[in-house]
């Protein structure tokens, strides 16, 4: 495995404490910085970056500091990472030149979840009680199907009837909990596979995706969007299937992380300003931005430690998207910046 060195200083030392407040319509603030406090814990963020067409290397950054964890020579990209005790676990993909195969990755090793006769990928892992659990999609010739591996066994959640597709995973005790789309009626709805129950978190109306789940104490907080006639698709929030803060303006945007922590509910996304997406999270529903607004951005992960605020995402820079870690809102480019990359997950420990 290769490693490659980025400059640790301002990954590492840099704090800034955020003040967020709504406006109209899902505006949000820009943070202001504070003097710099130490930081002992370890950061891991999953994602990848192209080389050549379709050819990347699926990457695992600790602490700014990355690894390549595919030769490059094929498409691959790590999709989602988890810790648990020493282990660092990711879940994603890397193509056996025909097609993708869904991996796992524990401690740099991979371990095909496929047998490669389907393109697949693994779009989350978590661990709980020393289980580990990956969703799976498996791509048909006409419609996808939802699976579960778990310590080696893997079962299908959906018939394939109709197209279904999982984004995320969360697992608290004996609560597994897979988020995606389903199509149902004559529309795609925001989905949640909870056990062996299939809740459709929306009515149909509008094309709809559940993109990030988080399960805690039996409650179960969802984020994703929602299409809206003649506007902007809207994010969404649900927390036991009931739809969080429904009285306030629908940001128009999306979310792609969740977390609960205490009381309080943060996730991440984009939010839609006119002619591009920013980046930003939201604590209770009150959003902040992380970036200028002056580039096309988005957060795709988010996780929340000693209440310190850790997201990652990707920031454009000339041609590219490059891959970018935040900090209380001080970012970090994580990508080269010589070719598009994304960060797709991150875990604090």
């Amino acid at each position: 495995m290769k490693r490659t060195s980025l400059n640790l200083i301002a990954f590492s030392l840099i704090l800034i404490v955020i003040f967020s407040s709504c406006k109209k319509g899902g505006g949000g603030t820009t943070p202001d910085p504070v003097p710099p406090v130490p930081s002992t814990k370890d950061v891991y963020v999953a994602g990848y970056e192209l080389i050549s067409g379709s050819k990347s290397y699926a990457q695992l950054w600790k602490n700014g500091v990355v690894t390549h964890l595919t030769d490059g020579t094929q498409a691959a990209r790590a999709l989602s990472v988890f810790v648990y005790n020493n282990d660092v676990y990711v879940s994603g993909y890397e193509s056996n030149g025909s097609r993708n195969v869904a991996m796992l990755w524990k401690n740099g090793v991979g371990q095909k979840l496929t047998d490669g006769s389907k393109n697949a990928e693994a779009p989350g892992v978590c661990v709980s009680g020393g289980d580990v659990y990956v969703a799976i999609n498996e791509f048909g010739t006409t419609n996808n199907i939802v699976k579960l591996w778990k310590n080696g066994s893997i079962k299908s959640l959906t018939t394939g009837v109709v197209s279904e597709n999982a984004s995320s995973i969360s697992v608290d005790g004996g609560l597994v909990c897979i988020v995606g789309t389903a199509f149902k009626g004559s529309n795609y709805r925001a989905t949640l596979w909870k056990n062996d129950s299939t809740i459709y978190l929306t009515n149909g109306d509008f094309v709809a995706h559940a993109t990030t789940v988080h399960v805690i104490a039996g409650s179960v907080y969802v984020g994703g969007n929602e299409a809206r006639a003649g506007a902007s698709t809207a994010a969404r929030m649900w927390k036991n299937s009931s739809l969080l803060y429904p009285a306030q303006p629908q940001v128009a945007g999306g979310i792609n992380g969740i977390q609960a922590v205490g009381n309080d509910v943060y996730s991440c996304g984009e939010i839609l300003n006119p002619g591009m997406f920013s980046a930003a999270y939201w604590k209770n529903g009150t959003s902040t931005y992380l970036t200028d607004q002056s580039a096309q951005s988005g957060a795709e992960a988010i996780h929340v430690l000693d209440l310190v605020v850790h997201t990652a995402g990707h920031v454009r820079s000339g041609a590219f998207e490059v891959a970018t870690y935040w900090k209380n809102g001080v970012a970090t480019k994580l990508g080269e910046g010589k070719s598009n990359s994304n960060a797709l997950s991150v875990f604090v420990k």
